[in-house]
């Protein structure tokens, strides 16, 4: 996919697990609730990696954090 200067958001789950084992991520942001309750698996099961990542770069909102971490 090719997008110029152009920011594309994917949704968690299969298509963000595609998109990154494509290599077509260049950067993974999180919302982390401050009072963590059920898990929300962001990827499904990689048939490629480990992913080095860099930061995350940590954003503090009201009743969340923001993670913000780039690929290598």
């Amino acid at each position: 996919m090719i997008t110029g200067d152009k920011d594309v958001g994917v949704t968690a789950g299969k298509l963000a697990t595609q998109c990154l084992e494509l290599g077509m991520l260049d950067e993974i942001s999180f919302l982390v609730p401050v009072v963590l309750g059920v898990a929300h698996a962001n990827f499904e099961e990689f048939d490629t990696g480990p992913f080095l990542l860099d930061g995350p770069k940590i954003i503090d909102g009201v009743r969340v954090t923001h993670l913000v971490t780039h690929l290598r």
